[in-house]
């Protein structure tokens, strides 16, 4: 089948909690698995299989925009894993799983657990708080500075770099014509450097019981990171937990709001917890696409594609396609296998989704704890091209008995 074209400026913004933008998504999968921007000429990926087999192949489909990104002399230098590509990647990501074992985030539970009621405790006598303010953002920050060992009293910083970025983006989605990093980005990531490469230094000279200093101390064959790639390994870890957790349990509240009959099953429960987070990533995602550089030799549904274009797999789609997933406009907190496509797939699978997991299954068990009801007041949704969650909302809340 030849790729069809659509305009870009057809895609509908996610404010309203990603409904328009889901059936836009799911008319674009059905008439075909990849369509070209007329505007742009990125090709955008909206099946399931598709998708998936653009996530793994990173031989054809590069995750390394350096040649986009502008003059070295303006862009502080940053090594992102999610921006580097094999054999360099591997050896990376080696490095850092010696630092950062799954099997001691799964031991963080009880200290997140820890965290999460000291949080909840500032609001004990209200019936309406600020569920971001209060909950879902310091909960993943303060995780991950503990994890860290940086200052959680830095994290107004943090979040303000991580806003500015968010609210810098103007490039249309797949546009590399003309990338521009604005002016506010640069500056904090100039700031980001500065200050993280400030703690490498300080954990070089006086190592501690802490993440940095595992990355430092990683080594494979003689082999270990850099301060630059350790500032940027620890970098990534410290922003990239702030923006899926962050929006993942406001967007697990509204979408159980919508759902009464999956809310209800849950605090009957609570062992459906795991699967509940697991259907909330598939059915909203954080994230809601990828962008890969497309090389020489790609191809998507059996069709060549041209090198030096960008191509979009969009997950929210491909999570949503009833080639993989039954009934998949459904919200169903028992489905399983829920193979969605939210951390990524292949090798650039998301190193912190087991503590975003974590963190949302200890935060939703202790909500529905303490209060019998939880609505949220006027949510207002991220709209940021490819981000889908809650930016801000309070919490109407009654104690449960």
């Amino acid at each position: 089948m030849p790729f069809l074209t659509f305009d870009s400026a057809e895609i509908p913004s996610a404010e309203d909690g990603g409904a328009k933008l889901a059936s836009w998504l799911k008319g674009m999968r059905e008439r075909a698995p990849v369509w070209v921007d007329e505007r742009t000429g990125a090709h955008h990926v909206f099946g399931y299989a598709e998708s998936k087999a653009v996530l793994y192949d990173h031989a054809h489909f590069s995750s390394d925009w350096s040649e986009f990104a502008p003059p070295q002399e303006d862009m502080p230098e940053y090594v992102n894993l999610g921006t580097v590509d094999p054999p360099a990647h591997r050896r990376l990501r080696t490095l850092v799983n010696q630092a950062f074992p799954q099997k001691e985030i799964a031991a963080l539970e009880p200290r997140v657990r820890q965290i999460a009621e000291g949080l909840l405790d500032t609001v004990a006598d209200r019936e309406e708080f600020d569920l971001v303010d209060t909950l879902s953002n310091p909960l993943p920050a303060l995780v991950v500075a503990e994890l860290l060992g940086v200052p959680f009293e830095d994290q107004p910083m943090f979040r303000r770099w991580m806003e500015d970025a968010f609210n810098s983006f103007d490039n249309p989605i797949g546009d590399l014509s003309d990338v521009q990093v604005a002016d506010v980005v640069v500056d904090n990531l100039r700031a980001l450097q500065e200050y993280m490469l400030d703690q490498v230094a300080r954990r070089r000279a006086q190592p501690r019981d802490d993440l940095i200093s595992r990355l430092l101390a990683a080594e494979v064959d003689g082999d270990r990171l850099s301060d630059m790639e350790a500032y940027g390994m620890a970098s990534a870890i410290l922003m990239g937990g702030q923006i899926s957790s962050t929006v993942l349990l406001g967007t697990a509240l509204f979408t159980f709001e919508e759902e009464p009959e999956a809310e209800a099953a849950l605090r009957a429960d609570r062992s459906l917890i795991p699967r509940a987070v697991e259907e909330v990533l598939r059915y909203r995602p954080p994230v809601m696409l990828a962008h890969r550089l497309v090389k020489p030799g790609a191809t998507v549904d059996g069709a060549p594609i041209p090198p030096g274009i960008a191509v979009v797999p969009w997950i929210m789609s491909a999570n949503r396609d009833p080639a993989q997933f039954t009934s998949p406009e459904s919200f169903d907190v028992r489905r399983t296998p829920n193979p969605h496509l939210s951390w990524g797939h292949g090798v650039h699978y998301c190193l912190g989704a087991l503590l975003g997991r974590i963190e949302a299954k200890v935060a939703l068990d202790l909500l529905f704890t303490r209060y019998s009801t939880i609505k949220c007041l006027d949510p207002v949704f991220h709209t940021t091209p490819g981000v889908l969650g809650i930016k801000g909302t309070s919490l109407s809340v009654h104690h449960a008995a």
